[in-house]
């Protein structure tokens, strides 16, 4: 199996960061939940056999890039991934804009 390349992209800012709301706040943001929920399915398949390993799964999300070239950086992920996941539920003007970088 060649190494799967799977990028998250998604609003980069934790949940109630800026509402105040120190019930909801998370300090991972979704695109870290979302890389960590595949990294998770990637185990349970290898847990049932159905891959070989999680060795050649590389789930990346812009969190651990140099935020002060974010954009290349996205854009580098997007040119460079086999598969990506984009959380437009929060409907970021940036988000939305990078998901037209795929294309």
């Amino acid at each position: 199996m060649q190494e799967l390349r799977v990028f998250v992209l998604g609003r980069m800012v934790p949940e109630g960061a800026f509402s105040g709301d120190s019930y909801r706040y998370v300090r991972r943001t979704k695109t870290v939940q979302i890389a960590s929920i595949v990294e998770g399915a990637a185990k349970a398949l290898h847990a049932d056999e159905k891959i070989d390993s999680t060795d050649k799964i590389r789930v990346l999300a812009p969190e651990g890039d140099d935020r002060t070239n974010i954009v290349h950086s996205v854009l580098n992920h997007v040119e460079g991934s086999d598969l990506i996941i984009i959380d437009v539920s929060d409907e970021s003007p940036s988000v939305i804009y990078e998901l037209g970088a795929v294309n």
